[in-house]
């Protein structure tokens, strides 16, 4: 499992676009918070149902964005906290993901406005999210600290500091111990 993580603007987006080309796979896309706990539960209950040996890439996951921006935007996940760190710990388990955590590139407490239009982010998310982007910022570094003490393997990566090219490398090799029947890797499609 490939998990593309981070906050607005740090270039998720980009990073999934470049890793679907060069490994000729489709991301999983969650589409915004849940509505409720009910949603919330169901999107865990998908994650438990994947089987460990596929590989898949998630643009988010809703665990780990969920600790984030449930946490500022509303004060609470959905489903409660205790549900989503267990379902971390068993995420951990079961399939050991690499989690690529983009940084935020426009310094500490700034954000950058993303140019991917995304149809299930309403402008009233968007500027609450503006509105509570320093507060993100800071749940991201509990969640990265969290990450660590769960031994995630997690690559650090901020696009105007580091060469896309090096964390390609870096991905294609964590990726490749753990599906080394999956991958053929095409360098050409790494534009």
């Amino acid at each position: 499992m490939l998990i593309i993580e981070g906050p607005d603007g740090s270039g998720k987006s980009h990073l999934v676009d470049v890793f679907e080309r060069l490994f000729n796979v489709r991301s999983l896309k969650f589409g915004g918070p849940p509505v409720d706990d009910a949603d919330g539960r169901n999107r865990l209950d998908y994650l438990r149902g994947l089987d460990p040996d596929d590989f898949v890439m998630m643009d988010r996951c809703p665990i780990t964005s969920e600790f984030v921006y449930g946490q500022v935007l509303r004060g609470s996940t959905r489903p409660p906290i205790n549900e989503i760190l267990d379902a971390l710990g068993q995420l951990r388990e079961r399939t050991n993901p690499v989690i690529v955590m983009c940084q935020n590139p426009a310094g500490s407490t700034e954000t950058i406005d993303t140019t991917t239009e995304k149809s299930w982010k309403p402008p009233a998310l968007h500027a609450a999210v503006a509105a509570k982007f320093p507060e993100i910022l800071e749940r991201y570094e509990i969640l990265r600290e969290n990450l660590s003490l769960l031994d995630f393997d997690v690559i650090d990566w901020n696009f105007r500091t580091k060469s896309p090219g090096r964390l390609i490398s870096a991905v294609v090799h964590r990726v490749y111990r753990r599906f080394p029947e999956v991958w053929f890797f095409d360098s050409r499609n790494a534009t």
